[in-house]
């Protein structure tokens, strides 16, 4: 592998790119590719016998010590190239992506590692705290079009770098057209609960946790929600497309081990990394979801599409009411009318809560136009 220092001050962005071409295409993804691969099959087969655990942490172990190492000689790259003052700024911004992806990518690989090391004293009844949560700013013609829904196989583009394509793991077992609000959220709220280092969640803590509730009493319809929203977030694998390192990779949506009364999670939500990374995601407060309306699903629908206006779309802009039914897919007369009344519903509260200065309705002629709200 070449990684002596480039002297001379003619050198182009060519010649950098493939005297550093072993690095640029970077021969940790493979590896990490595999790794995943190994532990999807553990998961699959819900094989957590000694064996078999301890041969994944030696392979896991294997990958962090190889990723250093290779993450060393990067970095005496990323100087080499930085002391030539002729040197184009790309490779060096591109070799520091690809080390911020490995910092994660090592993280990841720790958390998996604590997990399988802790199976035995990772369950607890610990609840995230509500302080504020990880929003993905997706802004995407093709989600706004299909909300509340992401479909199976359709690409979604996430901004020019990113995409992403979700699928079901096992087509036997799914039945379903693809994901909604409601598992975007239940997904949303299992990322609170890993974020917090709480990696066996029950579900019935996850049902509290996203209905905002200190109550032990979870009524069963809602847990029966919960469960099969989980199960299929489980049975769903996510396709990205990463046009900055030129990347197509496919994991699944949630690396989990469940049973019949919760599951433990063992790496972070690949999307979730990529929002982090990519700097894709907002930090709302926990108020913004606690809202005073039920956990129907067309509460939920009209909730989360007011805050993907506010994330995505940005304040101060009309929001036509025919633009809205269409998109939350209303067209009964009724439930028109029951709809506008929980966007005044949670208006009012986010008001009240000082989470957004104002809003306003535009009516003509006692017929609902557009409302807007502003921070």
């Amino acid at each position: 592998m070449r990684n002596s220092c480039i002297s001379s001050k003619n050198t182009n962005l060519n010649s950098i790119q493939d005297a550093y071409k072993d690095f640029l295409n970077d021969p940790i993804l493979a590896k990490r590719n595999s790794l995943l691969i190994e532990l999807s099959n553990i998961i699959k087969s819900n094989d957590i016998r000694e064996e078999t655990v301890n041969e994944f942490l030696a392979h896991s172990y294997s990958l962090i010590d190889y990723m250093s190492q290779h993450d060393a000689k990067i970095s005496k790259c990323i100087i080499d190239i930085s002391n030539n003052p002729e040197s184009p700024t790309e490779v060096v911004s591109y070799l520091s992506c690809i080390l911020n992806k490995h910092r994660i990518w090592k993280r990841n690989l720790k958390n998996i590692n604590y997990v399988f090391e802790n199976l035995d004293n990772i369950y607890n009844v610990k609840m995230p705290k509500y302080k504020s949560v990880h929003y993905l700013k997706f802004s995407s013609t093709e989600l706004i079009n299909d909300f509340p829904n992401m479909y199976y196989y359709k690409n979604y583009d996430v901004n020019k770098i990113l995409s992403t394509t979700i699928m079901p793991n096992d087509l036997s077992t799914d039945t379903s057209d693809g994901i909604n609000s409601f598992d975007l959220l239940i997904l949303r709220a299992i990322f609170s609960f890993y974020d917090n280092n709480i990696f066996a969640i029950s579900y019935k803590n996850l049902s509290r946790y996203i209905s905002f509730s200190d109550s032990y009493i979870i009524t069963n319809n809602l847990l029966k929600k919960v469960k099969s929203s989980v199960r299929k977030l489980l049975n769903t694998n996510v396709l990205i497309r990463d046009n900055l390192y030129n990347h197509i990779y496919v994991e699944r949506l949630i690396y989990a081990i469940d049973n019949e009364y919760g599951f433990v999670v063992f790496q972070e939500i690949p999307i979730y990394s990529f929002s982090i990374e990519h700097n894709l995601y907002t930090k709302l407060n926990y108020k913004f979801f606690d809202c005073p309306v039920s956990m129907t699903d067309l509460n939920i629908a009209i909730r989360e599409y007011l805050i993907y206006q506010l994330v995505n779309i940005g304040e101060g802009n009309d929001i036509f009411f025919e633009d809205f039914y269409s998109n939350i897919k209303i067209t009964d007369t009724q439930m028109k009318k029951k709809s506008r009344e929980v966007v005044i519903r949670i208006l009012d509260y986010w008001k009240n809560n000082n989470l957004i200065y104002n809003y306003s309705i535009n009516k003509i002629q006692n017929k609902y136009i557009s409302f807007s709200f502003s921070r």
